[in-house]
């Protein structure tokens, strides 16, 4: 492969086909991940509408799946901003799961990119989804989790990150709530505990001199 961010990868992708906006693949730095719970909260929308419009102003990519809930919201936002996204299937190139979303992806494929390493119709399965984790983590430079169970495939996502020597922060929940569980542990462990926008942007080395004056201002109101 003579894409520079499958360096990080152990099995490499025997091909990548894309539907999109293939340049994002040459200039993806900054870029985050964006992973979660099927199973989006109303805490984790409040968290993705504070988060998603910082990191869109400062430039920042934003990688994820595609599946309900915190893959599709976050990614949904940032096409809202008129931000880059890269959505990363499970299944082949002309056959995106789940089918209820293809308006999302249609419109995906018209302002961001979309990419497999499975060709035309190909299934999703059970080996699809956890291969396919193994890339998100490889297009971003950080991976944030946002919202997760105690056993969720968004940790695997994180443990891919960390193979590959990407920083994993998570975003903190009630610890009497389920889909927090897999978030805060995450934290316990030593992943970076953020909760506004600016934790994130210094984490991608994005300095507040490097930041635009009015996303300077915004920043400061959500840390607030």
């Amino acid at each position: 492969m003579d894409f520079f961010w499958t360096k990080c990868l152990t099995k490499h992708p025997k091909q990548i086909y894309t539907r999109g906006d293939k340049s994002l693949l040459d200039n993806l730095s900054p870029s985050i991940a964006i992973v979660g719970s099927r199973c989006m909260t109303n805490y984790a929308e409040q968290v993705l509408e504070t988060l998603i419009p910082a990191l869109v102003r400062n430039n920042v990519t934003i990688v994820s799946g595609g599946a309900f809930g915190i893959d599709y919201y976050s990614q949904k936002l940032a096409l809202e901003y008129n931000g880059k996204v890269i959505t990363v299937l499970g299944s082949g190139i002309n056959n995106p799961v789940p089918k209820t979303n293809s308006q999302f992806f249609k419109r995906v494929e018209r302002k961001g990119l979309i990419i497999s390493e499975y060709p035309g119709d190909h299934p999703a399965t059970r080996y699809t989804f956890p291969e396919r984790n193994r890339l998100i983590s490889a297009l971003a430079d950080l991976v944030l989790i946002v919202e997760a169970r105690e056993r969720s495939g968004s940790l695997i996502t994180a443990n891919f990150a960390l193979e590959q020597g990407k920083t994993v922060a998570a975003y903190p929940g009630r610890t009497i709530d389920p889909l927090s569980k897999g978030t805060n542990s995450l934290i316990k462990q030593g992943a970076h505990l953020v909760t506004c926008p600016r934790d994130i942007l210094e984490l991608l080395g994005i300095s507040k001199s490097n930041r635009d004056p009015v996303q300077q201002t915004l920043t400061e109101i959500y840390s607030s």
